[in-house]
């Protein structure tokens, strides 16, 4: 089942304050009080978590790295997460390894 499209006519749409991107409104809350996209704010929230202590970049390896996939795929300038990528990929192999 495909996902309904939340994008609606006379919704704001602004440049995201992270990735530079145009985003909209969509109606998931705080992002649009920060004029952050849904994935930088997602991504911001775990960053937030990780350097609090409050949680480990393994159990949440793979929303950082497909939260940062979304920003870079849709044209957005993900570098300023560039290190809690790393910080996952490099989690992700010491538990294989």
């Amino acid at each position: 089942m495909q996902k309904a499209n939340s994008f609606g006519k006379g919704k704001s749409v602004y440049k995201c304050t992270c990735c530079n991107r145009m985003t909209r409104q969509v109606g998931t809350g705080d992002c649009e009080n920060v004029e952050m996209c849904f994935d930088c704010y997602e991504l911001s929230g775990i960053e937030n978590g990780y350097n609090d202590g409050n949680l480990e970049i393994l159990e949440h390896a793979a929303d950082v790295l497909r939260h940062y996939g979304s920003i870079v795929s849709k044209g957005g300038d993900a570098q300023s997460f560039d290190w809690i990528r790393n910080e996952a990929i490099d989690a992700v192999s010491a538990k294989t390894n």
